[in-house]
């Protein structure tokens, strides 16, 4: 299930905080909640499944807290969350809408251009292998006194980066019970890695990807 509570006009970072605590017996457990987007899950019956709702709403109710009814999805076994698809026994991927913003996305201009792609594409970095790599002529460009240049490697980055999350695959859903592998690299430049778990058909599938720049003194 996702619903949309109803806030007042604020801060927005107030009202993290508060929802934060009202739900806080349940987030992570089977709820997520990112301001006033809130996503309950579940992998067991369906009456399962509706005791936890019934468990969140009647928190919310107990908070003073409404929700907008027509923003709500009941039982479904895929729906959209913060620019995500998550689908019931499949997994994740990125929402449909957000791919189309990717392809039509114009080579950035200035270095303000750059952090806007840097921003959005981050976001989704758990779907792309070797993304601090990758991405490293771009990240160049937002650096303190940095000329903004636009050079082939930067031009072969940002494209490569749009294919990638174009093509993006769907991520498994992480199950503590099942057999996990890590794989880990590093470049000296950047550290990077691939957690995988084996599905019931025996084939390892990504559950997320990491890389991170390295910082100097680990080069060292």
């Amino acid at each position: 299930m996702a619903c949309h509570a109803i806030r007042v006009d604020g801060c927005s970072a107030t009202f993290q905080r508060y929802i934060n605590h009202t739900l806080r017996d349940f987030l992570d457990e089977f709820c997520s909640a990112y301001i006033d987007d809130i996503l309950i899950y579940s992998s067991g019956s369906l009456a399962d499944h509706r005791n936890k709702v019934r468990q969140v709403l009647a928190r919310l109710r107990d908070a003073g807290l409404q929700i907008d009814i027509d923003k709500c999805d009941f039982e479904a076994k895929s729906v959209k969350y913060l620019g995500f698809i998550v689908e019931a026994g499949k997994g994740i991927r990125v929402d449909p809408e957000k791919v189309q913003a990717i392809q039509q996305w114009q080579r950035p201009r200035s270095v303000k251009g750059v952090r806007s792609f840097l921003g959005f594409a981050n976001y989704y970095r758990q779907f792309i292998p070797r993304f601090s790599n990758i991405a490293a002529p771009l990240t160049a460009l937002t650096k303190k006194d940095a000329v903004f240049a636009w050079s082939k490697e930067c031009d072969k980055a940002f494209e490569e980066l749009k294919a990638l999350l174009t093509s993006a695959p769907v991520l498994a859903q992480w199950d503590p019970d099942r057999e996990t592998i890590v794989e880990t690299d590093s470049s000296g430049y950047v550290t990077g890695g691939a957690l995988s778990q084996k599905g019931d058909d025996g084939i390892m599938r990504p559950v997320a990807f990491f890389s991170k720049k390295n910082a100097k003194a680990a080069t060292e």
